[in-house]
């Protein structure tokens, strides 16, 4: 018992690390769940996902190949032992994995679309557009599947269905890049110099955070129940201005962990954004309900007052908190504005000068 109390206890500290990308702590502690009981299987699987994160795909692959000795019935381990051996260019091996996959989950569409980017990997085009269209009959959603036939179709020279395939990937999940870049380099091949230019340029915006996404993509993907993994999304998507996508994970969040303060602060930051005020302050009130001392929620929920008029509860607000945090800039430039439509002169002037200590201007 004491052995499984460790194990347990080891277990708990890396799925915290995995949550937060710490992939070589992670990994340390699975291993050390695995040392106190050999037979922990969720350590393993989880200790295989942190190898394969990390890059340490020939060691991921024999982790996962002793889960599924003990457990064969396991079909995300399957699929994940695929991926890697797809990775690891050991296409038969991927192939013949994948393929068991897909017997005992018909319905499975990642395995499916992982099928197609093989037969790619093989020049198999034929076989890879099936694999693409059957992900597609299973699940219509899925954007990856969409991307890569895309791919094929710009490759065969059919461009128009390439632009189609490809805008429609990007309409499923923005936050990918390389469409960006396919869909780009085809409208200069059609002589459209401006849009292949601004495509381009999105695709340079957008590469910096593909990475990011895809983990917390795949993380979903293990637990859909991932509340941080939502806010990671939502954030992404909100660095990157797509703002919709950012919102329906925000939204999960909340679902999922109700008094998650960052994402209903970050929720009320896009809808003052969008100039939808009464939602703003909504969610920042949400913020506060769930963190008294969150200075950020004041001072955001003091802006959305002011942009309805509400001088006074702004007042309240951006005070309360400049009480919680004396350097917050953004509450004093708040309250240099809203003691100026107040009438009540002093109070601003006294705010403008503490900006100005802070900020260091003349």
């Amino acid at each position: 018992m004491a052995a499984q109390r460790r194990a347990a206890e080891h277990f708990s500290a890396g799925n915290a690390h995995l949550k937060l990308n710490r992939f070589d702590e992670a990994a340390a502690a699975y291993a050390q769940a695995l040392a106190a009981d050999s037979s922990f299987a969720p350590a393993r699987r989880n200790l295989a996902a942190a190898y394969a994160r990390q890059g340490r795909l020939a060691a991921a692959a024999r982790e996962y190949e002793q889960a599924l000795a003990a457990r064969p019935d396991h079909v995300d381990t399957r699929f994940n032992l695929g991926l890697v051996c797809l990775r690891l260019g050991r296409y038969q091996e991927a192939r013949e994995t994948l393929e068991q996959v897909l017997s005992a989950a018909p319905g499975h569409a990642p395995a499916a679309c992982a099928l197609g980017e093989l037969y790619l990997e093989e020049n198999a085009l034929d076989s890879a557009v099936q694999a693409f269209e059957r992900t597609f009959a299973i699940d219509s959603t899925y954007a990856r599947a969409y991307a890569q036939l895309g791919r094929v179709r710009m490759g065969q020279g059919r461009l128009d269905e390439a632009v189609d395939l490809l805008r429609q990937a990007l309409a499923r999940d923005p936050g990918m890049a390389e469409p960006y870049r396919w869909l780009g380099q085809i409208y200069l091949r059609q002589g459209k110099e401006e849009a292949g230019q601004t495509t381009l340029k999105i695709y340079e915006k957008v590469k910096p955070f593909a990475g990011e996404i895809h983990l917390f993509q795949e993380r979903l993907r293990d637990d859909p129940g991932d509340a941080e993994a939502h806010y990671g999304l939502g954030y992404l998507y909100g660095r990157l201005g797509l703002y919709p996508k950012a919102l329906s994970h925000y939204r999960r969040a909340v679902e999922l962990y109700p008094g998650h303060v960052k994402a209903h602060n970050n929720m009320g930051n896009i809808y003052l954004r969008l100039s939808m005020l009464d939602k703003a302050v909504a969610a920042y009130q949400q913020s506060i309900s769930s963190d008294s001392t969150y200075a950020a929620a004041y001072s955001n929920l003091g802006q959305a007052y002011l942009y309805q008029g509400r001088m006074a509860e702004a007042v309240v607000v951006l005070e309360r908190a400049l009480s919680i945090d004396p350097q917050r800039t953004s509450a004093h430039q708040g309250l240099v504005e809203a003691y100026r439509r107040l009438g009540e002169r002093a109070k601003s002037e006294a705010h403008r000068q503490a900006l100005r200590s802070l900020t260091g201007g003349s």
